[in-house]
């Protein structure tokens, strides 16, 4: 899988996925097929207090585990990359 910050086209497929967290979220990301790019799952990073939380879920394409798999690269992008812990 590839992941990618949303655009304008992957916009609506990440609110179906992850509903109203979408807005609330700092960052979201969609996780695509590195082959046919169809979107296998959602990733967002939301803000709460001096803590961060990563949601996922998956795409029209994908199931739970690309969602989970989404979920703990953001983690760790959030952690290495950021520099903050995120859960």
């Amino acid at each position: 899988m590839q992941l990618q910050p949303i655009d304008a086209a992957s916009r609506a497929g990440a609110i179906a996925a992850l509903g109203t967290l979408v807005r609330r979220a700092t960052a979201v990301w969609v996780a695509r097929d590195a082959t046919t790019a169809v979107p296998r799952a959602y990733a967002a990073l939301i803000a709460s207090g001096n803590h961060f939380e990563v949601r996922s879920a998956p795409g029209l394409y994908g199931d739970v585990t690309d969602a989970e798999e989404a979920r703990e690269v953001i983690r760790r992008f959030a952690q290495n990359g950021l520099g903050v812990v995120a859960s």
